[in-house]
């Protein structure tokens, strides 16, 4: 893992420092800097993460038995967060847009800053550098608010989280044992605890850093409340969306190949038709590398490439039609009930993409998908289907903490304070609050016996 990091840090530094020789000299010797040194980290990403994924991947679609596991190698913590930094930092100083910088341990920092190695955010060299230097005073308020934020993300991922967890690995791990309309159930269970188990750790994370006075980029802005696909992947993920449209997307579609093909597209299908073809493209290279950086493998390039890159492109393609259709019944598009169809249209749409995770094949997701509604038996539900997963009472904390959590998640949607409503009530109505918090964690949570999802990206 040292030698990982020292490798990356390495890499970055002095990769930035060649290309900013290589421009003074030429435009040709800045770009051979900055290839080799991309090169240099992704071959290392490449081969530690993705080799034996694609490997048994092209040996599955040529239904060759032949064995990889030689290819298996344990890739570090964290090495899909701090490559995408040093390649942002390093594309940027390709870019001028700042200089290299020549402090080492600015960039070592920029790597390894501990609460953001293991599952991001994702950050960048501009808003880290300046709080990486100067003297930091004692907070006692600073403190107070990142020990709370740290209790809250342990209360999301170790109570809600770590409990759906249990009925959504009960029921995927034999659902023909269950109605559709559990099997549903378990779908539904499953994106709350993707979310509570990820923005509970950003929570963890961005509240260490808090308490060294350091801030970390937001990753979540209440996903669950968007009214759109192109919506939710705003909220979701943010850092990581971001980094791909800035350093990805935007550039692809700028490159000159894709600039003359929508030159010939205008001329061929018309001005508006010809905008749209970059766009595409470019978005279908962004959902491609969003999906192999996932893990490269079948599931993962459906599940978080393929399908959320047809639902995005379609939405587009649909939307004059869409539009058609609410002038034509005269559809109230601001009124609360709309709104709240958007919002659950846009969540099921996204469930449909997670299936597939959850079931860990392609064809394991197909069938579910198609046992869901052949065998749905509402009438089928108990109560006593929780009980005999080992749920049980503890069902009540799951309700409470998801309750919560769609709360705070509304303020924030709303634009609300939210821990700023809690800090103007009294003092016992806020210790009260902090210790029922504790207390549940204390109960419910299962210490030591979980992981966080999105390590394993």
């Amino acid at each position: 893992m040292l030698l990982q990091i020292a490798y990356a840090v390495a890499v970055t530094y002095l990769g930035a420092r060649l290309v900013a020789m290589g421009a003074e000299v030429s435009l040709r010797r800045k770009r051979i800097a900055y290839i080799c040194s991309l090169a240099l980290l992704l071959v290392n990403l490449i081969a530690l993460k993705y080799v034996y994924n694609l490997g048994s991947l092209l040996m599955q679609i040529a239904h060759n038995p032949a064995d990889l596991t030689f290819m298996q190698l344990v890739a570090p913590i964290g090495i899909s967060y701090f490559t995408l930094s040093a390649i942002g930092y390093l594309t940027d100083v390709y870019w001028e847009s700042y200089p290299p910088e020549k402090n080492v341990v600015k960039i070592a920092l920029l790597i390894s800053y501990f609460p953001c190695i293991v599952s991001g955010p994702v950050v960048r060299y501009y808003e880290m550098s300046g709080q990486f230097s100067g003297r930091r005073d004692f907070d006692r308020q600073n403190i107070s608010n990142a020990m709370r934020r740290m209790a809250w993300g342990y209360l999301k991922k170790m109570v809600v989280a770590d409990k759906l967890a249990v009925i959504v690995s009960a029921v995927f791990a034999s659902y023909s044992d269950y109605p559709g309309a559990m099997v549903l159930l378990a779908l539904l269970c499953y994106a709350f605890q993707l979310y509570a188990d990820f923005s509970g750790c950003m929570d963890i994370c961005l509240g260490a850093s808090m308490l060294y006075g350091v801030k970390l980029p937001e990753n979540f802005d209440a996903p669950f409340f968007s009214r759109s696909l192109p919506e939710f992947w705003r909220r979701w993920h943010i850092t990581l969306g971001t980094w791909f449209k800035d350093y990805v997307m935007y550039p692809v579609q700028k490159s000159r190949p894709l600039q003359a093909l929508g030159k010939k597209s205008k001329k061929a299908f018309g001005k508006k038709v010809g905008k749209k073809i970059p766009l595409y493209l470019s978005t279908l290279v962004l959902w491609f590398l969003i999906g192999l950086w996932h893990g490269g493998t079948a599931v993962y390039f459906l599940a978080s490439g393929l399908i959320p890159c047809i639902f995005l492109l379609g939405s587009d393609l649909l939307s004059p039609v869409f539009a058609k259709i609410v002038a034509a019944l005269h559809i109230k598009t601001e009124c609360f009930s709309y709104r709240w169809f958007q919002r659950i249209r846009t969540f099921l749409l996204m469930c449909g993409a997670w299936l597939f995770i959850c079931a860990g094949s392609v064809s394991g997701g197909i069938r579910i998908f198609k046992y869901m509604f052949t065998s749905f038996h509402l009438s089928a539900l108990r109560l006593s289907m929780l009980t005999n997963m080992g749920v049980g009472l503890k069902y009540f904390a799951i309700a409470i903490g998801l309750a919560a959590m769609l709360v705070v998640d509304w303020s924030r949607n709303r634009k609300l304070p939210g821990t700023e409503v809690l800090d103007q009530q009294n003092l016992p109505v806020r210790w009260v609050a902090l210790w029922l918090e504790i207390l549940v964690i204390f109960v419910c949570a299962n210490v030591g016996q979980s992981a966080f999802i999105y390590n394993q990206f």
